[in-house]
């Protein structure tokens, strides 16, 4: 932060490598080599914690879009069923990519 004056101004972070650092609700390299690019894997229900961490985005993030979006109170800790992760995944711009195993009976 810098003093201008009596003001504090907040210059924009950059982005550093790893972690969903304080401010940065966006998300963070999402590209891969090959160019497949915002795609994430989805086959259980997640934490909102463990969410976060699959879309690259802050943990508030996600709670936010949960409650805002889809009337669904959740705190960190709570699980998240995995057809509202999907859809979150989808509105937020991610492809979801289905890779469960069949069932063998």
């Amino acid at each position: 932060m810098e003093f201008h004056g009596r003001r504090r101004v907040q210059r924009p972070q950059t982005q550093s490598s790893g972690g969903n650092g304080p401010g940065n609700g966006t998300r963070m390299g999402t590209d891969t080599p090959d160019g497949d690019s915002d795609r994430v894997v989805l086959t259980r229900n997640l934490t909102v914690q463990e969410l976060a961490e699959k879309l690259a985005v802050q943990d508030t993030v996600v709670i936010k879009h949960l409650f805002f979006k889809m009337q669904q109170m959740r705190t960190i800790n709570q699980m998240v069923g995995l057809d509202y992760a999907k859809q979150l995944a989808t509105e937020m711009g991610y492809e979801v990519v289905n890779t469960e195993l069949p069932d063998h009976e």
